[in-house]
């Protein structure tokens, strides 16, 4: 894979972190965190532990580990040992500074995170760590995202105005260098290290990705995977939740969405850029998603990477619970 490859699979990624937190779980404790309808990320500043989601085996984490649980999968993370008293995040949760949520489990030395969400409004459709079907746990590889776990210590240690800004724009740049890192081991070949089952698939991904206003047709996918087009169809279902042509319409409308938050461009201009032959063809299809018509979305723009109007809040954060006692910032 080319290194100009890597740069405009980088280009898709939606990395836009909602819910920023701030998590310390003494020894002898486990925070419990119920599904949300996003990805969740805690970048571990301290401590050593476990993450667990559902069933599956325990994941161990240390200092400078990122934490990845995808969509709709409840995880706890904390003291592994069998005594670990265990609470819900959600009933122990409080503020921090600057509008971060506070979720505090014991007190004394230990696990210390900075967490927040990617959305996934349209499920497994779009977005590398959308993708993703089971917890991760990685270290980004090289000195930019081990510098900036050092950044975040520094940020959390004395927090203040300006610290909800800076998590979020440290939180990104770490995401972006770990999936850096996936992208550049070559050894996984083109990006089956960054999209889950046949790489095949992943060729078909990274095309509706990269050019969504091209004439995009099953068939067309079929071949860019080199498979039958019925193979190809039935495979893709299984693997991403949703057929082919479901897919390029959510990652049409995603495209349409940012240009119409963050551009002045005529619809006309808008819809034929993410491949619609039309505004009223856009409009209809926006209008399914988005749950209003372009124009007015555009006027009602208040996210630099937009989701549909209807996606309530969807990771940790403190909405609906009583304030306790802060977090601790990490020494």
């Amino acid at each position: 894979m080319t290194a100009n490859n890597h740069d405009r699979l980088l280009a898709t990624i939606a990395v836009h972190l909602h819910s920023a937190s701030i998590c310390t779980i003494g020894q002898g404790w486990r925070l419990s965190f119920a599904p949300f309808e996003a990805v969740t990320v805690h970048h571990v500043l301290a401590g050593t532990g476990i993450v667990q989601v559902g069933n599956a085996s325990p994941l161990p984490y240390s200092p400078g580990s990122v934490i990845v649980v995808p969509p709709r999968q409840g995880h706890v993370v904390g003291d592994p040992r069998p005594e670990a008293r265990q609470v819900d995040a959600e009933d122990h949760c409080g503020a921090f500074a600057d509008g971060l949520a506070a979720f505090t489990a014991g007190d004394g030395p230990g696990t210390v995170l900075l967490c927040g969400s990617i959305p996934a409004p349209h499920g497994r459709a779009l977005g590398l760590f959308d993708l993703l079907t089971k917890a991760a746990v990685e270290t980004p590889a090289d000195e930019v995202g081990r510098g900036v776990f050092d950044l975040m210590r520094a940020e959390i240690a004395l927090p203040g105005l300006g610290t909800a800004a800076m998590t979020e724009a440290l939180m990104k740049a770490c995401l972006v260098a770990l999936l850096r890192g996936r992208l550049r081991r070559e050894d996984h070949g083109a990006p089956s290290a960054a999209l889950p089952g046949d790489p095949r698939l992943a060729r078909a991904v990274l095309a509706v990705l990269e050019n969504p206003g091209a004439s995009h047709t099953v068939a067309s996918l079929a071949d860019k995977a080199g498979m039958s087009r019925a193979s190809f169809a039935d495979h893709f279902a299984r693997v991403l939740g949703s057929g082919p042509m479901e897919f390029v319409q959510s990652v049409r409308l995603r495209a349409a969405a940012r240009l119409l938050g963050t551009t002045d461009l005529p619809l006309k201009v808008v819809a034929a850029a993410v491949g619609y032959a039309d505004p009223s063809s856009l409009s209809r299809a926006f209008r399914g998603t988005y749950g209003t018509d372009p124009t007015t979305y555009r006027s009602l723009a208040v996210h630099a990477w937009p989701e549909p109007l209807e996606a309530g809040l969807d990771g940790p954060s403190c909405a609906n619970t009583a304030r306790r006692t802060p977090a601790k910032p990490p020494t």
